[in-house]
């Protein structure tokens, strides 16, 4: 136990870095400490601190406190050397010795039990991705805990189906554009993409843009730190999930000060915020109609079955004339009437393939559709797989 002190007589090095968390942690942390009048403040890495702390005799004679990340285990023994007040950056406290270092960080299962609660709870997925950044160092730990915690709750909903992974990033943009689109082309549709942050799910949507895949009826994509800037000038807006990097940072100050003044540097806890809500967009957002007609066309659509499902009938059923509707009905939705027709034929043929014994060609006339190879053509494009292959597969799970 050190004596108590004063902390505005410490010099505070702060992390630096340009990535969300430490911008936004740095401008709470900085925000804290001028209303506690902390005036001796520096905004410093791991390895300048390092620097410092090995050249600067002045520096390690004086009273300096840390709040940053260790990319650098060499920093904790200078931490212990000379009893530095320290907090940092990461997944959990730090034992040196007799002491541990307290850690801040945001609550990484949180974000991923709301991304997967958000997807369930639709009701409408048949599959489940998750996306990074191809493996790095500091990638890992804290990707790792959204992907497992997304998969674990899944589970605990019920949901027994496949839950992917896939890597983006360490291609030049057009090979990763294609190995993505390859790797989905045979998951079936419609997919919940939960990527790991706003600027991977900036890529997955230019990807599908490429593809022609349909936001958010083919794939719905989900960030995470809803940066603004990112979200809202994407090909489609961006749904994520907002996390307060600002409040942790004030939470930082307020728990080194503590430190100081109690004179009790070994603290045994981490301190983690968790995720705020979800701002909705486009991209997982179905949008509800401005147009009666076309509301009406859906409502047909949806809940007509699917033996009377033609475009002549949806017509009908909206009040409006054909052309009208065509052309309402794609800029309000995105896609033709009879594009939205096989995607309703299609979810009742794989909810007959998942759970009757009708054979493939009894399924192809109760749709109604002019010729079995017809279906067998539009299951294949959309599912990217048979129908045969599609009912083996749950059969295997089942």
């Amino acid at each position: 136990m050190n004596k108590s002190r004063n902390p505005k007589d410490f010099w505070i090095a702060i992390t630096d870095g340009n990535n969300l968390f430490d911008t936004e942690f740095r401008s709470g942390a900085m925000a804290r400490a001028a209303e506690l009048g902390l005036s001796r403040i520096r905004i410093e890495g791991c390895e300048t601190i390092l620097n410092d702390l090995k050249n600067s005799e002045n520096l390690k004679n004086s009273d300096l406190a840390i709040i940053c990340h260790l990319k650098k285990i060499e920093l904790l023994e200078y931490i212990e050397k000379y009893n530095i007040p320290a907090i940092l950056l990461g997944n959990t406290q730090t034992k040196i010795k007799d002491r541990s270092v307290p850690s801040c960080t945001i609550n990484n299962e949180a974000i991923a039990q709301v991304a997967a609660d958000y997807f369930y709870e639709q009701g409408r997925f048949a599959s489940y991705v998750y996306i990074d950044a191809i493996n790095r160092s500091d990638w890992d730990w804290w990707s790792k805990l959204r992907h497992d915690s997304f998969k674990e709750t899944l589970r605990e909903h019920g949901y027994n189906g496949p839950i992917y992974h896939f890597n983006l990033l360490d291609l030049p943009p057009e090979d990763d554009g294609k190995r993505f689109l390859k790797n989905i082309k045979d998951i079936p549709r419609p997919i919940a993409v939960f990527a790991c942050n706003d600027r991977i799910a900036r890529e997955v949507i230019t990807f599908c843009e490429i593809g022609s895949l349909h936001i958010p009826d083919d794939i719905a994509i989900l960030g995470v730190d809803d940066e603004t800037s990112i979200c809202e000038s994407a090909a489609t807006t961006i749904s994520s999930i907002k996390v307060e990097h600002h409040r942790l940072g004030r939470i930082a100050i307020n728990l080194l000060c503590e430190m100081i003044e109690k004179g009790d540097y070994n603290v045994d806890k981490s301190i983690m915020c968790p995720p705020i809500r979800i701002v909705e967009r486009d991209s997982t957002m179905r949008q509800a109609p401005k147009d009666k007609h076309v509301e009406r066309a859906l409502t047909y659509i949806r809940t007509t079955h699917i033996s009377f499902l033609n475009v002549n009938n949806v017509v009908i059923a909206s009040g409006a004339s054909r052309s009208y509707l065509q052309n309402r009905f794609k800029k309000e939705t995105g896609r033709t009437i009879l594009s939205a027709i096989h995607n309703r034929l299609l979810e009742e043929v794989k909810r007959m393939l998942e759970s009757s014994n009708k054979s493939i060609s009894e399924i192809a006339g109760i749709t109604g559709l002019v010729s079995y190879s017809s279906l067998c053509t539009l299951f294949k494009r959309k599912y990217g797989i048979s129908m045969t292959e599609y009912r083996n597969k749950v059969a295997m799970r089942n």
